[in-house]
Parts: C-alpha cells; sequence; structure tokens
C-alpha cells in the first residue's frame, strides 16, 4: 500500500508540473505576443509619421520654390521699384526655407532605407538646387541694376522648373508607392503575429487537454478500478 501510494504521489506531482508548465507557457506566449504586438503597431505608426513628414516637406519645397520663383518673375516687370527692391532681398529667405525642407526630408528618407526613393529625392534636390542658383542669381543682378542678366535669368528659369516638375512628380509618386507598401507589409506582419498566437494557443489548450485525458483514462480511471478490487 506504501509502495503505491508513493507511485501514485509521484505521478499526481509530474501531472500538476506538466500542467502547471503548459499554463505558464500559455501566459508567457500571450505576454510575448502581445509586446510583439505593440512593437509591430508602434513601427508601423513611425514610419506612416515619416512618410507624413516628408509629404509636409515636399510641400514646403514646392511652395517656398513658387514664392521665390515668383518674386524673381515680378522684380523684372514691377514698375514700384521699392517694392522691387524688397522681393529681391526677400528672395533669399525662401531660399533658406526650401534647403531646410529639402534637408529634413533627405534626413526622414534616410529613415525609410529605399534606395529607388533615396535617388529620386537625389534628383530632385540637385534641380532644385539649380533653380535655386537661378532665381538668386537673378536677385543679385536686379540688385546690381544689370538688367540683362535678370531677364537672361527669367528667361531660363522657365525650362528649370519645368524639369523640377519632372523630378518632384516621379519622386512624390514612388514616396507614395512605398508608404502603400511599407504600410501592406506592416499589416501583413500584425497578421503573421495573430495567426501564430493563435496556434500556439490552440496547441497549449490541446496539451492541457490532452494531459487531462490521458491522466483521466490511464491514472485516475485504472486507479479507481483497482480500488473497487480491493
Amino acid at each position: 500500500m506504501k509502495k503505491g501510494s508513493k507511485k501514485g504521489l509521484s505521478i499526481g506531482v509530474k501531472v500538476y508540473v506538466v500542467l502547471t508548465v503548459l499554463v505558464i507557457a500559455f501566459f508567457a506566449y500571450n505576454m510575448l505576443s502581445n509586446l510583439g504586438m505593440e512593437e509591430a503597431k508602434d513601427s508601423i505608426q513611425s514610419l506612416s509619421n515619416t512618410y507624413m513628414k516628408m509629404q509636409e516637406c515636399n510641400e514646403a519645397v514646392s511652395k517656398n520654390i513658387a514664392e521665390a520663383r515668383l518674386y524673381s518673375n515680378l522684380i523684372m516687370f514691377m514698375p514700384n521699384q521699392e517694392q522691387a527692391l524688397e522681393l529681391a532681398n526677400t528672395i533669399p529667405s525662401y531660399i533658406e526655407l526650401v534647403d531646410a525642407s529639402m534637408a529634413e526630408m533627405m534626413e526622414y528618407a534616410k529613415l525609410v532605407d529605399n534606395a529607388g526613393l533615396m535617388k529620386a529625392l537625389e534628383d530632385y534636390a540637385a534641380q532644385t538646387k539649380l533653380v535655386e542658383e537661378n532665381i538668386l542669381a537673378t536677385a543679385k543682378s536686379y540688385l546690381a541694376g544689370n538688367q540683362t542678366d535678370v531677364a537672361a535669368g527669367n528667361g531660363g528659369l522657365r525650362e528649370l522648373v519645368v524639369v523640377l516638375q519632372e523630378y518632384q512628380n516621379v519622386y512624390t509618386e514612388l514616396l507614395s508607392e512605398c508608404a502603400a507598401s511599407d504600410a501592406e507589409t506592416g499589416v501583413k506582419s500584425i497578421q503573421f503575429i495573430q495567426q501564430i498566437a493563435i496556434y500556439v494557443t490552440i496547441v497549449i489548450m490541446l496539451s492541457i487537454v490532452g494531459v487531462i485525458l490521458i491522466t483521466t483514462f490511464f491514472v485516475i480511471k485504472p486507479a479507481k478500478n483497482a480500488t473497487r478490487h480491493l
């Protein structure tokens, strides 16, 4: 009787240990799964914010280039010389804003780490620099009283801006495509984590049920039969 009770106690302890391990594994995996889910969501949100900032910078570049270009055109035709001088002196401030927005956009592009997008942005930035140089040169020529160079600068500006618009369109389209692609990848990663969590939960629950069934049919039931026989 003592040997049997010790053996039964040993089997019972093993069963409890197995069940305890499975339950702990279940809760531990759920905790890790939730952490992974939160990290994935934070990553997607951060990437989304990065793309939004890049688009804001792109719009700022367009706006300030348009303002600088307008002033560059106006200074040649404006009858009021004082106002024309004021516009010419204002142009460099808009160029500084363009440079700041472009530099910020470059930093965000590094975070995205997409070679194609970075190349499109570099081409866009290079053409933007040519437009800036033309506008600044026109403003300096006007301040120096050189009307011939002012007219020449305005004459060449249109072609530069047309090319700039092409580069900007390529970059903007690629930016939208990259944002959509990364968003889709992020959603798929979250769905994958959710599926794995479901599968692991099912496996653990089935394991717990299996241990209970095995214990019932191979330990508890024989023990009851043996007790009745005695």
